[in-house]
């Protein structure tokens, strides 16, 4: 088999899921086994998100669903307000470790006070609530 067949690389990668070796998978499919795992590596590549790309809808779904508790936030609703400082927390883990990796010191600065401020928030609401409770 040709490894330009459109439909090699995927197979070489189902091959290799399998747990089948490289040497196997060049035999299969009549290639070398550079080959092979050079057709593995591209079908891989394929399939996965850049990092940044990953971490927009990651934030695009924390917005969302922020957004969806935000009515009940503003009703005053204590399990909303502890699930919405949660989603904004993990909404700042996100973006602290995105700027710890690069994309800028004083963004990670910035980002590691707002984490800071939002458990501090968190701890307070917490405090708040158990009093109101009790």
């Amino acid at each position: 088999m040709n490894r330009s067949k459109s439909g090699a690389p995927q197979h070489a990668l189902q091959l290799r899921k399998a747990g089948v070796p490289y040497a196997k998978i060049a035999e299969q499919l009549d290639i070398t086994e550079a080959d092979a795992y050079d057709m593995v590596t591209a079908a891989l590549q394929v399939h996965e998100e850049a990092p940044e790309t990953r971490t927009r809808l990651d934030l695009e779904r924390l917005d969302a669903m922020l957004l969806g508790l935000w009515k009940h936030i503003g009703q005053g609703d204590p399990k909303a307000v502890e699930q919405g400082l949660e989603v904004m927390r993990m909404r700042a883990d996100m973006l602290a470790d995105r700027a710890a990796s690069g994309d800028g010191s004083e963004v990670g600065d910035y980002l590691e006070s707002v984490k800071a401020a939002a458990r501090e928030n968190k701890q307070s609401a917490v405090t708040r609530l158990r009093a109101v409770e009790s």
